[in-house]
């Protein structure tokens, strides 16, 4: 299937009709570039593999552990409400807004390696139990966001303050807290 045929689908509230269990065969998105979808209230499993991505809703959505989204590049799209439960590796998100999302990561078993946030919104989001490993945020609010019971290995920002130093509760590791240069 080219994928590409999806650009601009409103997928909103998609599960799997027959069994009423989430929507499992969803084409895995690969090497292509997407914009305009909205997956809004729907659940399931969802990969993504070398793209471009563009303007992608998943407010409300809820992703079964085995999503996955691996080195692409996701721009002006939103994660608000979003239960997150998948591993992320060397993708960048840009403009991207996760409010209000609740990561669960399952005793560390999920989490981001090698990933770039840049200008991006973490109100009130909460995630426990995953892992952060060599990990950028560039410009991002972070206003009410905790991540607990975690492991953070790498956690690099461009603004070290007050608000980021609060991020962190019970977490057993916090190694690599860094605040880097942008230029």
């Amino acid at each position: 299937m080219n994928v590409e045929l999806l650009n601009g689908a409103d997928l909103q509230g998609i599960t799997n009709i027959d069994c009423g269990e989430p929507f499992w065969k969803f084409p895995k998105l690969s090497y292509a570039q997407i914009k305009n979808i909205n997956f809004s209230f729907g659940n399931g499993s969802i990969t993504i593999f070398n793209c471009d991505a563009e303007s992608l809703i998943f407010e409300d959505f809820r992703f079964d552990r085995s999503s996955m989204i691996f080195k692409s590049i996701i721009k002006n799209s939103t994660f608000k409400n979003t239960k997150l439960t998948f591993d992320i590796s060397d993708t960048t998100f840009e403009n991207c807004d996760f409010s209000n999302s609740k990561f669960t990561g399952g005793f560390e078993e999920y989490g981001f390696r090698r990933c770039k946030f840049i200008n991006c919104k973490f109100t009130s989001a909460f995630w426990k139990n995953t892992y952060i490993l060599a990990s950028w945020f560039i410009d991002c609010q972070f206003i009410d966001f905790k991540i607990v019971n975690s492991s953070i290995k790498g956690f690099k920002v461009n603004n070290l303050n007050q608000e980021v130093k609060l991020i962190f509760e019970n977490c057993s590791v916090v190694n690599g807290l860094i605040e880097i240069g942008t230029s």
